[in-house]
Protein backbone atom coordinates (compact mmCIF):
# COMPACT_ATOMS: atom_id res chain seq x y z
CA UNK A 1 0.00 0.00 0.00
CA UNK A 2 1.39 3.36 -1.01
CA UNK A 3 0.95 6.40 1.15
CA UNK A 4 -0.11 9.57 -0.58
CA UNK A 5 2.38 11.63 1.45
CA UNK A 6 5.34 9.65 0.15
CA UNK A 7 4.41 10.21 -3.49
CA UNK A 8 5.67 13.57 -4.71
CA UNK A 9 4.76 14.94 -8.10
CA UNK A 10 7.57 15.09 -10.59
CA UNK A 11 8.54 18.67 -11.43
CA UNK A 12 10.29 19.12 -14.71
CA UNK A 13 13.17 21.55 -15.02
CA UNK A 14 11.45 23.40 -17.84
CA UNK A 15 8.27 23.74 -15.78
CA UNK A 16 10.23 25.07 -12.81
CA UNK A 17 12.06 27.56 -15.03
CA UNK A 18 8.76 28.68 -16.51
CA UNK A 19 7.32 29.31 -13.04
CA UNK A 20 10.47 31.21 -12.02
CA UNK A 21 10.21 33.37 -15.16
CA UNK A 22 6.51 34.07 -14.54
CA UNK A 23 7.21 35.02 -10.94
CA UNK A 24 10.09 37.26 -12.01
CA UNK A 25 7.85 38.99 -14.53
CA UNK A 26 5.18 39.57 -11.88
CA UNK A 27 7.79 41.01 -9.49
CA UNK A 28 9.19 43.25 -12.23
CA UNK A 29 5.72 44.50 -13.19
CA UNK A 30 4.86 45.15 -9.54
CA UNK A 31 8.08 47.14 -9.07
CA UNK A 32 7.42 49.15 -12.23
CA UNK A 33 3.91 49.95 -10.99
CA UNK A 34 5.31 51.00 -7.61
CA UNK A 35 7.85 53.28 -9.34
CA UNK A 36 5.07 54.83 -11.43
CA UNK A 37 2.96 55.49 -8.34
CA UNK A 38 5.94 56.98 -6.47
CA UNK A 39 6.83 59.17 -9.47
CA UNK A 40 3.25 60.47 -9.70
CA UNK A 41 3.27 61.26 -6.00
CA UNK A 42 6.63 63.03 -6.22
CA UNK A 43 5.51 65.07 -9.23
CA UNK A 44 2.26 66.11 -7.58
CA UNK A 45 4.10 67.12 -4.39
CA UNK A 46 6.66 69.08 -6.41
CA UNK A 47 3.93 70.88 -8.35
CA UNK A 48 2.04 71.72 -5.17
CA UNK A 49 5.24 72.96 -3.54
CA UNK A 50 6.06 75.09 -6.58
CA UNK A 51 2.56 76.57 -6.53
CA UNK A 52 2.81 77.44 -2.83
CA UNK A 53 6.31 78.91 -3.22
CA UNK A 54 5.21 80.91 -6.27
CA UNK A 55 2.18 82.27 -4.44
CA UNK A 56 4.31 83.20 -1.47
CA UNK A 57 6.84 84.93 -3.73
CA UNK A 58 4.08 86.98 -5.34
CA UNK A 59 2.75 88.04 -1.94
CA UNK A 60 6.25 88.92 -0.76
CA UNK A 61 6.85 90.97 -3.91
CA UNK A 62 3.61 92.85 -3.30
CA UNK A 63 4.59 93.50 0.31
CA UNK A 64 8.05 94.68 -0.71
CA UNK A 65 6.53 97.02 -3.27
CA UNK A 66 4.15 98.44 -0.66
CA UNK A 67 7.01 98.94 1.82
CA UNK A 68 9.06 100.71 -0.86
CA UNK A 69 6.12 102.95 -1.70
CA UNK A 70 5.72 103.74 2.00
CA UNK A 71 9.41 104.62 2.28
CA UNK A 72 9.13 106.98 -0.72
CA UNK A 73 6.01 108.51 0.81
CA UNK A 74 7.73 109.04 4.19
CA UNK A 75 10.77 110.59 2.50
CA UNK A 76 8.64 113.11 0.59
CA UNK A 77 9.49 115.89 3.05
CA UNK A 78 13.27 115.30 2.74
CA UNK A 79 13.51 114.60 -0.99
CA UNK A 80 11.59 115.31 -4.15
CA UNK A 81 9.42 112.49 -5.45
CA UNK A 82 11.94 111.64 -8.19
CA UNK A 83 14.86 111.60 -5.76
CA UNK A 84 12.87 109.47 -3.29
CA UNK A 85 12.18 106.93 -6.05
CA UNK A 86 15.87 106.98 -7.00
CA UNK A 87 16.94 106.31 -3.40
CA UNK A 88 14.42 103.46 -3.13
CA UNK A 89 15.55 101.98 -6.46
CA UNK A 90 19.22 102.12 -5.46
CA UNK A 91 18.49 100.53 -2.06
CA UNK A 92 16.45 97.75 -3.69
CA UNK A 93 19.11 97.19 -6.35
CA UNK A 94 21.90 96.93 -3.78
CA UNK A 95 19.88 94.53 -1.62
CA UNK A 96 19.12 92.43 -4.69
CA UNK A 97 22.78 92.30 -5.72
CA UNK A 98 23.84 91.19 -2.25
CA UNK A 99 21.21 88.43 -2.21
CA UNK A 100 22.16 87.21 -5.70
CA UNK A 101 25.87 87.22 -4.78
CA UNK A 102 25.32 85.09 -1.66
CA UNK A 103 22.89 82.82 -3.50
CA UNK A 104 25.40 82.12 -6.27
CA UNK A 105 28.13 81.52 -3.69
CA UNK A 106 25.99 78.97 -1.87
CA UNK A 107 25.06 77.21 -5.13
CA UNK A 108 28.72 76.82 -6.06
CA UNK A 109 29.27 74.77 -2.90
CA UNK A 110 26.80 72.10 -3.98
CA UNK A 111 28.47 68.83 -4.95
CA UNK A 112 26.22 66.64 -7.05
CA UNK A 113 26.46 62.93 -6.39
CA UNK A 114 27.39 60.60 -9.20
CA UNK A 115 24.92 57.72 -9.71
CA UNK A 116 27.23 55.18 -8.07
CA UNK A 117 28.29 57.42 -5.13
CA UNK A 118 25.25 56.42 -3.10
CA UNK A 119 26.02 52.73 -3.51
CA UNK A 120 29.60 53.17 -2.33
CA UNK A 121 28.55 55.16 0.74
CA UNK A 122 25.80 52.69 1.63
CA UNK A 123 28.25 49.76 1.57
Amino acid sequence: MLESSSVQPQVSVSGALERVMESSQRVLLARMELLRIEAEEDISRALLGALVVGSGALLLAGGWLAMTALAVYLLRDLFSFALGLTVAAIANGMAGLVLVYYGVRSLRRIRLMQPDDGERKAS
